[in-house]
């Protein structure tokens, strides 16, 4: 699984497409989230896998989670093993895409008087009349450097993709809860296979 590409290494997105090749069924999802909870890089496998059902739905409550989770970094207590801020290569940049994400979720599902208080009067009607679906693409560049950060991990130990693995005993109860988290976020656990 080398990272080179003739010339040099493989860009993120591409590395981003690799990853996704290789969690192509739930069985090999949930190879690998498993897996990266022995490398304690669960964090980066989650967020990486729960993107890709965020895609599906666009679902404010699941872009909120993954926002504060792995952006922001805020702590889920009881999921600390399982959950956590993502390795981003630059705060800046994060801190940026945390706005962009924030102006979407947070305008999403407010009256109309709370969009005339945060917005003014003009600009909430051109509110109430636009889409205010969430864009599902919203994590792409986040997910493009999860999927950096998963691929060098697994070129620095010895996973094999259609291996059963188990979650480490030590974050084998957080596993559980973390199910519940996401049945209760309605992320669609049979198609995640992550358990």
């Amino acid at each position: 699984m080398a990272a080179t590409k003739g010339d040099g290494q493989l860009a993120k997105h591409e590395i981003a497409q690799v990853i996704r090749g290789m969690v192509d069924t739930k069985t090999r999802r949930s190879n690998l989230f498993h897996y990266s909870t022995t490398a304690y890089s669960a964090n980066e496998t989650g967020f990486y896998l729960l993107v890709e059902e965020y895609r599906k739905t666009g679902s404010k409550g699941q872009a909120s989670f993954l926002r504060d989770t792995y952006l922001k970094g805020v702590v889920v207590k009881g999921l600390e093993k399982v959950t956590g801020q993502i390795n981003l290569d630059r705060r800046d940049k994060t801190d940026d895409l945390i706005n962009k994400i924030s102006s979407q979720v947070d305008g999403v599902g407010l009256s109309m008087m709370d969009k005339i208080r945060d917005n003014g009067l003009l600009k909430a009607i051109e509110l109430k009349m636009g889409n205010t679906a969430i864009d599902t693409t919203l994590f792409d560049d986040a997910q493009e450097e999860a999927a950096a950060n998963i691929y060098r991990s697994l070129e620095n130990y010895s996973f094999q993709l259609d291996k059963k693995y188990q979650p480490k005993p030590d974050c084998q109860a957080q596993v559980a809860k973390f199910r519940q988290k996401l049945i209760l976020l309605k992320f669609d656990m049979f198609a995640l296979g992550m358990w």
